[in-house]
């Protein structure tokens, strides 16, 4: 079901063309914005109808806003459910990393320095294996950089008992959820959660593009596997590749890896 829009000026009612007609004679840098969450409910049962949708009429844009909603709408009800666990501490670090950091790289840089903070740590990694571009498809998943830093930090012969390795088969290979306990599985990994963090604050900076991608199926399943039931399994995903302003601050950043390591040595199970 669509909805036609109604427009009111103070009393007076006014039809699309009257209102358009309104509109061109505010000034330049004057943009009306329509707050649409006063008017439309998404919830995440919303988003999945959405995305189903947008799956059959192959529709990317709708697509793209049911992604936005159901991930809007996850972190909506996490941190409602933290905050009544805790104080207000969780709300007061996401905004914090959304805010950006004016200035040159140079402020990024001394801002992580400062902070022993596992985002920070999160910016370090996909700063360093993230790939640039310009190659759309040039790109890592948050999996797939979780998979390069820890491979790096064997290679930094980190303790084995690092909670970096936290979520993975020998510190490699990511546990799915499926079949194991969701606390032990890489999606609430220590890893996972700080380049999650991580990417809020280089989304903020502008230091990464997201590209996005719908993936059919498992992405592990082997070509004879059954796939009867994949179009329930239809999700999107967002890969990462850096901007010119990430490349600048990884090139800059000289120690980067030594604070990599130094970060998750430290923090033992």
């Amino acid at each position: 079901m669509t909805s036609k829009l109604k427009f009111r000026f103070h009393d007076t009612d006014l039809n699309s063309d009257e209102a358009a007609a309104l509109l061109t004679i505010t000034k330049d840098e004057e943009t009306p914005i329509i707050d649409l969450s006063k008017i439309i409910k998404i919830t995440a049962r919303n988003a999945s109808e959405m995305f189903d949708l947008a799956i059959k009429q192959k529709n990317p844009a709708l697509a793209n806003l049911a992604a936005k909603f159901a991930m809007a709408s996850d972190a909506s009800d996490r941190t409602f459910q933290r905050s009544r666990r805790r104080t207000g501490d969780t709300n007061k670090q996401k905004s914090s990393l959304e805010v950006p950091i004016e200035g040159s790289v140079e402020n990024i840089i001394d801002k992580l320095h400062r902070r022993e903070a596992r985002w920070a740590a999160g910016v370090a990694s996909i700063l360093m294996f993230a790939p640039d571009g310009p190659d759309e498809h040039n790109t890592l998943t948050i999996k797939e950089i979780a998979v390069e830093q820890n491979r790096f930090l064997k290679l930094q012969r980190v303790n084995p008992n690092c909670i970096a390795f936290r979520g993975f088969v020998d510190g490699i290979k990511p546990l799915d959820s499926t079949g194991v306990a969701r606390n032990e599985s890489f999606f609430t990994s220590p890893t996972y959660n700080a380049l999650r963090e991580g990417l809020i604050f280089c989304k903020a900076n502008n230091l990464v593009v997201l590209r996005q991608g719908v993936s059919v199926g498992s992405l592990e399943s082997s070509p004879s596997e059954d796939t009867s039931n994949r179009s329930h399994l239809q999700r999107t995903y967002f890969s990462i590749q850096l901007a010119e302003r990430g490349i600048e601050l990884f090139t800059k950043w000289g120690d980067i890896g030594d604070y990599l390591s130094n970060f998750w040595s430290s923090r033992l199970n």
